[in-house]
């Protein structure tokens, strides 16, 4: 075989490889290939020696060095300089190792004493484009599961739906996650200046006995746009900004029903009777 030929047998393996070593990078960097980064740098240095020995059979490397130990001079040209390019470049272009996603974990206090221990409302967070929005437990917990690890040590903005209360005077505010295994974020919630409790019972006329209760009411205070639903006992909570004594338009609704339509005193223990006939 004339040196012509075997000349350019080198220089096709050597661009094959170049295509090869472009590939790996390329699909590894975007993830379509999963490698560990060990195999990666394997592979790579594995390709790049070849592409190095291919490129030596059609051109001359030389290497020189003069001086002391470590301060003299390097020189080095040809197929060595290809070596060292594709290396460096495979390193920069390296893939990124996907850690474990982690838990996040708000413990909701209040500021005030005399709250109760247990609060309805949510904790809702932003990851960029992505809201998400989970409920108080009883705990007075809430934990967002499987968050890709990027975000240990950022700032997100994060906000408050219970009513009564507020995390900042705006409608959300930025909370540094911890950036640890299992990051906690203890969140301190403000009681909303001129709001208060309200509570009570919705009971219906029984002819036979004592009022029963009316449970899932729809219980509308017209005046403030806020709306609330009684339990199975007829019980019902809200925060209204108002004080004890004022009064309120109010209307009930069970099941599309109009049970009851008249001005209330607002107090903690009140007490409607509707005629559910």
């Amino acid at each position: 075989m004339s040196a012509k030929k075997i000349n350019a047998a080198y220089v096709i393996a050597f661009v094959l490889l170049i295509i090869f070593i472009v590939l790996l990078v390329f699909f590894t960097n975007s993830g379509a290939i999963q490698l560990s980064l060990p195999l990666y740098f394997f592979l790579l240095v594995i390709c790049d020696l070849g592409a190095t020995f291919f490129l030596a059979s059609v051109l001359k490397s030389s290497a020189e060095y003069s001086g002391n130990v470590l301060k003299g001079n390097l020189k080095i040209t040809g197929p060595a300089v290809i070596f060292l390019v594709i290396l460096l470049i495979g390193y920069k272009y390296k893939p990124i190792e996907k850690e474990d996603p982690f838990d996040l974990t708000f413990i909701v206090s209040y500021f005030e004493k005399g709250i109760p221990e247990k609060q309805k409302g949510s904790i809702r967070i932003e990851l960029d484009n992505n809201p998400r929005e989970l409920p108080v437990d009883e705990e007075n917990k809430v934990v967002f599961t499987n968050i890709d690890h990027r975000y240990l040590g950022k700032m997100i903005p994060v906000s408050s739906n219970i009513p009564g209360f507020t995390i900042s005077s705006g409608k959300d505010t930025l909370i540094k996650v911890p950036d640890n295994v299992l990051p906690v974020i203890r969140l301190l919630l403000n009681k909303v200046i001129d709001s208060t409790l309200f509570s009570g019972y919705v009971f219906k006329k029984n002819q036979k006995g004592p009022p029963l209760p009316v449970k899932n009411a729809t219980l509308n205070f017209m005046e403030f746009g806020k709306i609330v639903n009684s339990d199975d006992d007829g019980f019902f909570k809200i925060y209204l900004p108002s004080k004890t004594g004022d009064n309120s338009n109010l209307v009930i609704m069970n099941n599309g029903k109009w049970l009851f339509s008249d001005r209330v005193v607002l107090s903690d223990n009140m007490q409607i009777l509707v005629d559910d006939n």
